[in-house]
């Protein structure tokens, strides 16, 4: 009886492949068909080329691609009637499945001009869990400009983190939304989805599309842009960095200096993309092709200085560093926010000296009871405690502490209820100094002095629940002050919702101490949800996984959050802690 088994499978086999094939054999069909009647739009009879003409309109996005290739056709007669219907082809860009929040940037698309129009495709791609990407499809496969189908393309590109591949399921979205589509941006998308399963094909594939893209933009600028263009290499240097080709990846970035327009937000993404490369005469170069808009943003000048620097230029470094300081002087308080703002992005690329003397003008330049004073100090503490300079920490800390006491409720503007929180961050600090120390009673001592100042410190709590010599009694009430601090972070959550650091704080502390590891799961995936390239979220959903003793995954979201923040301390101490335990872990 085997053999019928076997018969059968064979029949079910056929009958299965037949509507395929038979899908396979209309498409060739059609696309027959279509080449005939473009070939008829250049007829010498006027009414052959006016019947050819009709049906393909009929035809309408089926036959797109085969117009788009036309219109560049030896035949002026059938390039200029490709034009024409390319422009003219109508489509129903409002799915009968789409939910009021996807329909609602396409009502009236056809009609909208080309800055509308792009607006639109950046309403559906910010659009959260990806929800308008089916919808970017149908514009990447049928929006009549070439342009508008290559933006689409590239919103699609930067819903995952640069260089990554889309998961399965994006993947699948994508590739049903394309279908057999041969165009430009298309292809991009298709060969995005390679990366997943044939990395080496993939960016040699990317590789030839990015330079039929740079040919495009001379060629015929109008169907591309430099920021289109600058989005595939940024994706290019991004899988070479993987791939370890350092040398192809700084020959990529400086075709991104050549395309550059003096954007200042794109020149300071190309500038961190140059200093993880460590490519700093290109760093200098930038300067030298665009001196207004360097010399201008202080940021951008920081970065120029630490090319110089990193080069052993340490006198010109400095020079170029206190120009960027001086750039904007003054006690206003746009001036004063911007100082900070400029620190905190000195700490986020490692330039931490230069940081501390912006914090530093700050807090000198602002009156005592300012609240930017107040910023500069927590950010410049924030910043020694990931440092281990943790005595400098609790001395700026302390700083806070003062003024916060000295001020009067209702006669200021400092928020006088943060006294507590402030007390008990410069007891945990002191508390870290002092364990560095080898003084394991001052450490404890602190520790007390911090949870009794503010009973809902997370990163108090997790280092009394780990002292190894507390008594049962104090162990017990940790616990239970970490279950009551858990407790306030749900009310929290319930009435903010969208609101992701009280995810991310429940998820750190449970993962740091003990409770619901299921939950703590679902609240870091969620903090990542809100807010996905967040590296400190990262770093909370690898601690989540190495409390499960999944040290793979947290190894892996553990590099994630070294990735997006390359100079933290912290964060790259816990990957070396999960890579241990992971080497360490017997294999299966």
């Amino acid at each position: 009886m085997r053999w019928m088994g076997v018969v059968l499978l064979v029949l079910i086999g056929l009958g299965a492949a037949a509507p395929a094939e038979n899908d396979s054999a209309r498409k060739a069909d059609t696309d027959r068909r279509i080449r005939q009647l473009i070939a008829q739009l250049g007829h010498a009879d006027y009414a052959a080329r006016q019947k050819a003409q009709a049906e393909l309109q009929a035809l309408g996005p089926e036959a797109l691609d085969a117009l788009e290739a036309a219109e560049a056709d030896e035949d002026l007669e059938i390039a200029s009637r490709a034009r024409y219907l390319v422009r003219s082809i109508q489509w129903e860009w409002i799915a009968k499945l789409d939910s009021k929040e996807v329909a609602d940037p396409l009502r009236g698309y056809p009609e909208l001009d080309a800055a509308s129009r792009l607006s639109r495709i950046r309403q559906l791609a910010e659009l959260r869990g990806g929800k308008g990407v089916a919808a970017l499809c149908r514009l990447v496969r049928f929006e009549p400009s070439q342009r508008m189908s290559k933006y689409a393309a590239v919103e699609i590109l930067q819903q995952v983190p640069a260089g990554e591949p889309p998961g399965e399921q994006l993947a699948a979205v994508v590739r049903e939304g394309l279908g057999s589509s041969t165009r430009p941006a298309a292809r991009w998308l298709l060969t995005w989805i390679q990366f997943g399963s044939k990395p080496a094909e993939a960016l040699a594939e990317w590789a030839r599309l990015v330079d039929e893209e740079q040919a495009v933009l001379k060629q015929a600028p109008a169907k591309t842009a430099p920021t289109i263009f600058a989005s595939l290499l940024r994706f290019q240097v991004a899988r070479l960095e993987k791939a370890q080709r350092k040398d192809e990846a700084v020959s990529a970035l400086r075709k991104l200096l050549e395309v550059e327009k003096g954007d200042p937000l794109s020149l300071l993404r190309l500038a961190d993309l140059l200093a993880r490369q460590k490519a700093w005469p290109v760093i200098e170069e930038m300067e030298t092709r665009f001196p207004g808009p360097v010399s201008s943003i202080s940021l951008l000048l920081y970065c120029v200085a630490n090319a110089r620097a990193q080069q052993g230029k340490l006198q010109e470094a400095e020079a170029t560093a206190a120009r960027a300081r001086g750039l904007d002087p003054g006690k206003v308080d746009h001036v004063l926010y911007r100082h900070v703002e400029v620190a905190r992005e000195l700490i986020e690329r490692g330039m931490f000296a230069w940081a501390e003397k912006e914090c530093r003008y700050v807090i000198a330049t602002a009156d005592r009871q300012h609240l930017l004073g107040l910023f500069a100090r927590h950010t410049l503490a924030a910043m020694f405690h990931d440092l281990d300079e943790n005595l400098k920490a609790a001395e700026v800390e302390k700083e806070m502490v003062e003024i916060l006491k000295e001020a009067k409720p209702g006669k200021t503007d400092l928020p006088v209820e943060s006294l507590a929180a402030s007390t008990g961050q410069m007891h945990y600090y002191y508390a870290c100094h002092w364990l560095a120390q080898g003084d394991r009673q001052q450490h404890r001592k602190r520790l007390d002095d911090a949870l009794a100042a503010d009973p809902r410190n997370v990163d108090a709590l997790i280092a009394a629940y780990r002292l190894a010599d507390a008594p049962p009694e104090y162990r017990r009430k940790t616990v239970e002050g970490i279950k009551a601090c858990v407790a306030d972070m749900r009310k929290q959550m319930a009435g903010q919702p969208n609101q992701a650091v009280q995810y991310n704080n429940l998820a750190w502390l449970v993962a740091n101490t003990e409770g619901d590891l299921d939950e703590a799961l679902r609240c870091s995936k969620k903090s990542l949800e809100l807010e996905p390239n967040n590296g400190g979220y990262y770093d909370t959903l690898g601690r989540v996984y190495y409390a499960r003793g999944d040290y793979a995954s947290a190894v892996k979201h553990q590099g994630k959050a070294a990735e997006l923040n390359p100079h933290s301390r912290q964060i790259a101490r816990q990957l070396k802690l999960f890579q241990k335990a992971r080497d360490a872990k017997p294999p299966r």
